[in-house]
């Protein structure tokens, strides 16, 4: 089951969801960044993103549940990726 969710407020380096019953520690897809749910107050819960928040917006769209994907494959042999398969060497993404 996916839980739906929209981005309230950019906190510092954290980001506020409306995300009814979620629960803390859930893994969570803030547009295309991966996060963690830190805190629950009512309705709202605290995300920390893997990555930096820029980019993120209120309004956007927060999911519990969904896999993130990466490419893998040939179009990966020999790149140098980060832990949510963006290449760091420089090179285009992966396809």
């Amino acid at each position: 089951m996916i839980l739906r969710g929209t981005v309230r407020r950019v906190d510092g380096g954290l980001v506020v969801a409306e995300m009814p019953h979620v629960p803390i520690g859930a893994n969570a897809i803030v547009g295309s960044a991966s996060a963690d749910v830190r805190r629950i107050d009512g309705r709202l819960a605290t995300l920390a993103l893997h990555a930096g928040v820029d980019g993120v917006r209120c309004g956007d769209d927060v999911a519990i549940g969904a896999v993130a994907r990466v490419e893998l494959g040939t179009c990966a042999l020999g790149r140098a990726i980060d832990a949510r398969g963006l290449p760091i060497d420089g090179k285009p993404p992966l396809r």
